[in-house]
């Protein structure tokens, strides 16, 4: 997994998300979001382009994710 602290992603496409974070499944993200699995797949190959407010909401579910994992205990 790619560590470094520099992803934001009003600087990084949604393509670069998941480029630098290949154990997202784009097609599980999009499920979780209500997305179109096929736009979503168009939005991380760079065919596309999210809106503002999409990348905001696309943002908003990783974030949560991460607080999420961080409260796993193995």
């Amino acid at each position: 997994m790619n560590t470094d602290k520099s992803h934001t992603l009003y600087n990084n496409s949604i393509q670069k998300l998941a480029e630098n974070f290949p154990e997202l499944n784009i097609k599980q993200v999009a499920c979780a979001l209500g997305i179109n699995d096929k736009l979503m797949h168009q939005y991380s190959n760079g065919s596309k382009n999210p809106g503002f407010e999409r990348r905001k909401e696309i943002e908003r579910f990783i974030h949560d994710l991460g607080r999420e994992l961080l409260k796993v205990e193995l």
